[in-house]
């Protein structure tokens, strides 16, 4: 993958990507193809507005959710596993579906701390060949992320029998 690191959103409402693409535009070239501080067509040219097949190229997903809630995470993490990308995560105070997602798999981002991990990992990942593929190849979700689901669901429906009844 030749192009470092994209970030596709609208908006931006907690200052949580603004905080992220100022951490890392010294390491990595960060091209925002959505409407928030958006600097490249190419979504839109290129692939139709393919989302999964545009972020295919690049090495690094910015994907911070809107919000910082614990359990609240969408499919920002997961399109970023999906397309191949290794995501700078910020969210669900860093412990996105703990049954389910491989943390090693995920670079997370601190708000209100030190960052300089993160930055030495995305420098060390970004002009390293072999240690980008050997991080990029680690198993992303769990082996029981099926069973993990079907749980989450089940619960979801009991909460819901209750509320109901």
């Amino acid at each position: 993958k030749e192009a470092e690191c994209v970030l596709i959103c609208s908006h931006d409402p907690k200052g949580t990507r603004e905080m992220i693409v100022n951490g890392v535009k010294d390491v990595l070239k960060v091209s925002s193809a959505g409407r928030w501080h958006n600097n490249t067509r190419d979504l839109w040219d290129k692939y139709n507005n393919n989302k999964l097949e545009y972020m295919s190229n690049f090495r690094f997903n910015i994907c911070a959710e809107n919000d910082n809630t614990e359990n609240y995470v969408t499919e920002k993490i997961f399109d970023a596993f999906l397309a191949g990308c290794i995501p700078i995560y910020y969210g669900s105070n860093n412990n996105p579906e703990p049954g389910l997602i491989n943390k090693d798999a995920v670079i997370f981002w601190n708000k209100d701390g030190d960052n300089e991990q993160a930055l030495s990992l995305i420098k060390e990942l970004n002009g390293n060949k072999k240690a980008y593929d050997e991080f990029i190849s680690q198993t992303r979700l769990y082996d029981a992320a099926a069973e993990y689901v079907i749980d989450r669901f089940k619960q979801l429906r009991e909460k819901l029998a209750n509320i109901i009844e």
